[in-house]
């Protein structure tokens, strides 16, 4: 019984320790006298915090002794809303929290507006900003070549603190497409993406027909002009005739119809009908023979050949050299 009574006494000690001096439970405690003069506070209407808490001095302008003053403005009185949101503090919620914290901040009249609405603080994103990282992109891969029609101008924006990237971004990151939006991450996280054909149009030299091209047919010069016309955001354009010249058509191309990459295919090395020299190789003897290819294909792909003697077919590597090489037993 002895021992027990010793705890509990220890523990009303330590209680009563606790009350006669609250900052050491983790609350700053004014340490002269509470002034006997009435401190005030005026509410704000609206206020931009950076979080966690919201502290009363963020969201009034305090009229008090300095200890009181310094005291009170590290009231808590809310948590910062999520970024997007706002959180709502009326003044009645104001007066009753700090009718609470009286007994160590002493009396405030709380006057100004009748709520606040409070938002989490946030960073500034100019449209000039915007502006200037699509203005570099296109100085980078596209010169002076192409120029921009601006139809609205792009927005302000604000986003929440962090380290910011702007990236232009073009569809499948080819060099010949047009950028189609702007994306803005924050701390590497993907916040924001501007669409670019709400905004703006280009005006790009285009590679028009001034002939009919047949399906097949290969794109000559004489066939090829350049004129400048307005292009959408995003497009892939073919904007000076090297780019199309020896290229087939994958389609039928019209006379004045504007050349688009996916028009064009890239010529097959060997089509089927050509003669082609093949290389047999089979138990370290080679043979080299004549035939004609019986496929399209590629440097590299995988073809069959019908030998001009005996009409034997073969399947083997088109080579740089435009030979067949057979290895053994292939067949």
């Amino acid at each position: 019984m002895r021992n027990k009574f010793k705890i509990g006494f220890s523990i009303i000690a330590i209680a009563a320790g606790l009350l006669a001096h609250p900052a050491a439970g983790g609350t700053q405690a004014v340490s002269s006298a509470v002034s006997s003069a009435v401190s005030s506070a005026v509410l704000y209407e609206s206020a931009s915090v950076d979080g966690p808490y919201v502290e009363l001095g963020e969201i009034c302008a305090i009229s008090a002794p300095q200890e009181i003053r310094e005291a009170a403005a590290a009231v808590r009185v809310g948590i910062v809303p999520p970024f997007g949101a706002t959180l709502v503090i009326r003044k009645s919620d104001l007066e009753s929290r700090l009718t609470r914290e009286k007994s160590r901040i002493g009396e405030f009249v709380i006057s100004g507006a009748e709520k606040i609405e409070i938002t989490r603080a946030g960073v500034d994103i100019s449209a000039q900003e915007l502006e200037s990282a699509l203005a570099d992109y296109m100085d980078e891969y596209f010169g002076t070549a192409v120029s921009v029609k601006w139809k609205q101008k792009i927005d302000n924006l604000t986003l929440r603190r962090g380290k910011v990237d702007i990236e232009v971004k073009s569809p499948q990151y080819r060099k010949d497409a047009l950028p189609q939006s702007i994306s803005i991450s924050v701390d590497g996280k993907l916040e924001k993406v501007i669409a670019l054909s709400r905004f703006l149009d280009f005006e790009a030299p285009v590679a028009i027909a001034t002939r009919t091209f047949s399906r097949g047919e290969t794109v000559t010069e004489n066939g090829v002009a350049i004129e400048k016309k307005s292009v959408a955001p995003g497009r892939s354009v073919i904007m000076d005739a090297a780019g199309c010249i020896d290229f087939e058509a994958a389609r039928s191309i019209g006379a004045g119809e504007e050349i688009r990459r996916d028009a064009l295919k890239i010529p097959f090395d060997v089509k089927r009908g050509d003669s082609v020299s093949v290389l047999i190789v089979m138990d370290g003897i080679r043979i080299e023979t004549s035939a004609t290819a019986a496929q399209d294909g590629y440097l590299g792909d995988s073809i069959s050949v019908k030998l001009d003697d005996g009409g034997k077919v073969l399947r083997g590597i088109l080579s740089a050299t435009s030979t067949v090489i057979v290895e053994e037993n292939s067949k």
